[in-house]
């Protein structure tokens, strides 16, 4: 059994999609700044995940939990401005904006279906991928 801070799914062998996930006022009045299970991006990106798993989030990084086993399904960096969100919101200096939007690779089979309107599958086109990526800000 794999313990915490071990991968038990390859991430190789994941179908990732591009997740179009949004911080707004609820998520950064109710989230609680230095709480990696509760604050304003981890509260956004859970309610894009299925009930059995739950987000934290560090300064750098996601981490993509098993609420049964309590093991890590999945880990990736953090886009540069969703660290800068963090480390702002850890400090209390809070966005002008209060509706964010930010995108990343998640795995597909950690989602719910009916929320992710917003996910954009990668496609095997390297003409949309392109277009993709300059989309989310990849390179």
């Amino acid at each position: 059994m794999a313990k915490v801070g071990q991968r038990i799914i390859d991430p190789s062998q994941m179908d990732l999609t591009v997740l179009v996930c949004r911080i707004d006022t609820r998520d950064i009045n109710i989230g609680k700044p230095d709480n990696p299970h509760h604050c304003a991006v981890a509260r956004a990106l859970n309610r894009r995940l299925k009930r059995k798993f739950y987000a934290v989030v560090t300064q750098t990084d996601l981490w993509i939990m098993d609420r049964q086993k309590q093991v890590e399904r999945f880990r990736c960096a953090l886009p540069v401005d969703v660290q800068n969100f963090v480390c702002n919101f850890d400090n209390g200096v809070l966005p002008p904006d209060p509706r964010i939007n930010f995108y990343l690779e998640c795995p597909k089979e950690f989602l719910q279906p009916h929320r992710n309107s917003f996910s954009i599958p990668k496609p095997e086109d390297p003409f949309k991928k392109a277009f993709i990526d300059a989309f989310t800000g990849e390179k």
